[in-house]
């Protein structure tokens, strides 16, 4: 079979946060896995949130609480320093970052950088997002259909309920569910890195204005942002 930019390195990506929104979110839990490299791992971080408060909600998908954060984590900003390094260091050679709906993840570092007064941090490699790609491919699966346990049966990748919001599961679980649809769509497969980021780029806008023009459609307000894979920070 014809190789594929899955065939080479990747890295995958992925934060447990205290919420939704990712200009207010601090980031709970990270990972980074590498694979395709001499020597692939994974790392993992939990966060001291400080002052912050991990809400109920929260702490009852990722499974972490605002007491055994602020005990057995390391400062924030430390941890926030070390994945920018490790994104950075990816896109320096051209590794491409993996994440499902990464743009939120992405989104979350970029505005904690911001919050410790660090240099903005921008695109400067590949990056490789398994809902953009899903949900491109699989229109018709419909609304809320391309969580990342959705993507990870459609494609058979393991994910079970317990292991579904861990970072570090998810990042491999991620990247996983990217080889597999290199695999089953070659046209994208087979795509160079800088095509495949424009090619994400054009279909989060298109799925972006369409989604908007729903909300319009149905009387709400249209503020789905069409910047990817990092939003612009208010």
């Amino acid at each position: 079979m014809t190789s594929t930019w899955a065939d080479g390195p990747m890295l995958g990506f992925d934060l447990e946060t205290t919420g939704k929104d990712p200009f207010a979110a601090r980031i709970v839990t990270a990972s980074v896995v590498t694979v395709g490299v001499p020597n692939p791992r994974g790392l993992n971080w939990l966060t001291d949130v400080g002052g912050e408060v991990i809400p109920d909600e929260a702490a009852a998908i990722h499974g972490v609480t605002t007491e055994h954060a602020r005990t057995h984590g390391r400062p924030l900003r430390e941890v926030v320093s070390e994945l920018r390094t490790w994104i950075e260091e990816a896109w320096s050679r051209m590794i491409p970052v993996v994440g499902h709906n990464i743009a939120y993840d992405l989104t979350v570092l970029a505005a904690e950088i911001a919050r410790f007064g660090g240099e903005p941090l921008t695109v400067r490699g590949p990056v490789i997002d398994t809902l953009v790609l899903d949900r491109a491919l699989n229109r018709r699966r419909g609304k809320g259909a391309h969580t990342l346990t959705s993507a990870c049966r459609v494609y058979g990748v393991e994910l079970s309920e317990e292991d579904a919001h861990s970072a570090y599961a998810d990042a491999l679980a991620a990247l996983r569910v990217a080889w597999k649809i290199a695999r089953r769509y070659p046209q994208v497969g087979c795509m160079s890195l800088r095509d495949l980021y424009t090619w994400q780029k054009s279909q989060y806008r298109e799925w972006a204005d369409e989604w908007g023009a729903y909300l319009v459609s149905i009387g709400r307000v249209d503020d789905e942002p069409r910047e990817w894979p990092i939003r612009r920070l208010p």
